[in-house]
């Protein structure tokens, strides 16, 4: 049973919206077939007293939020786990605060769904997020360049 709960990926959402909170947790753990664990927290405080007794893999912030908002909450997370992989979900998309959320360490933006098919778009891209893994050393082509350049 332990070797299970090692496989499951550790994911935190914050948000202020107990209901939000309630209703993404519950759909994600079916379709993630309790492969990802997933933690709640309402407030910035309550996440980071998580994370200090649990690792996680990823975490979901929404952007607004009273006291301190997502984008503050980012950067702390980016200072404190540098290595943690974070998604920034927002029901006011504006391109301000897609470039702020980005800039500071988070690695998709994603406006919050509306609908189901929505939901299950933001699981899909989370979980391709979870596997996806940097290839080391360089990719690519280069044009143009000497031996020298090498």
């Amino acid at each position: 049973m332990v070797n299970e709960a090692q496989k499951q990926s550790q994911i935190l959402f914050v948000d202020d919206d107990p209901v939000f909170l309630g209703t993404i947790g519950d759909l994600f753990s079916a379709w993630s077939k309790d492969h990802w664990r997933i933690h709640r927290a309402n407030s910035a405080d309550q996440a980071l007293e998580i994370l200090k007794k649990q690792k996680m893999d990823l975490v979901v912030v929404d952007a607004n939020m009273p006291v301190l908002d997502g984008i503050q909450f980012l950067r702390i997370l980016t200072r404190r786990h540098p290595d943690l992989k974070k998604v920034m979900l927002t029901g006011l998309a504006t391109e301000e605060k897609r470039s702020a959320c980005l800039a500071n360490g988070a690695e998709l933006f994603i406006e919050k769904p509306r609908s189901s098919d929505g939901l299950k778009s933001v699981f899909v891209m989370l979980d391709e997020l979870m596997t996806w893994k940097p290839r080391e050393g360089f990719q690519g082509m280069l044009r143009k360049v000497g031996l020298q350049d090498v």
